[in-house]
């Protein structure tokens, strides 16, 4: 090869590293989110206060107690993102008489910083999603 062949194959190698490592860069924005809930308790006495989050390379997962109806679907169920939080919201809760575990999936980007489930926030830190 001649230096002028080994300049133009340098520059083709070149430019295709960069084009490469710009396409692999772009990333869009997405949510996705999975909802369970599970009865388990008749009333809602003695019904533990307390918000599990685990952390992994699928996003967070959010585990808690909360009272609901009896025949409560994961449907009646609101979550959204908007800038740096996402927001869940049970609605159609009129009559509050079982325990229900909650297990709520979020994998979403770019990360988020708070989740405000009903109407309590919670700050949420740890490694990105």
């Amino acid at each position: 090869m001649t230096n002028d062949e080994l300049k133009i194959y340098f520059m083709k190698y070149i430019l295709s590293v960069c084009l490469l490592t710009a396409l692999f860069s772009c990333e869009e924005n997405y949510f996705k989110y999975k909802v369970e809930i599970t009865r388990i308790a008749d009333s809602c006495e003695n019904k533990e206060v307390s918000l599990n989050i685990t952390s992994n390379i699928d996003g967070r997962r959010y585990e808690f107690n909360k009272c609901l109806p009896d025949n409560y679907d994961e449907r009646n169920c609101e979550v959204r993102r908007s800038h740096d939080s996402v927001f869940v919201r049970f609605k159609n809760v009129p009559v509050q008489s079982t325990t229900s575990k909650v297990t709520l999936d979020i994998d979403t980007w770019p990360i988020y910083n708070y989740i405000t489930i009903d109407d309590v926030t919670f700050v949420v830190i740890g490694a990105g999603n």
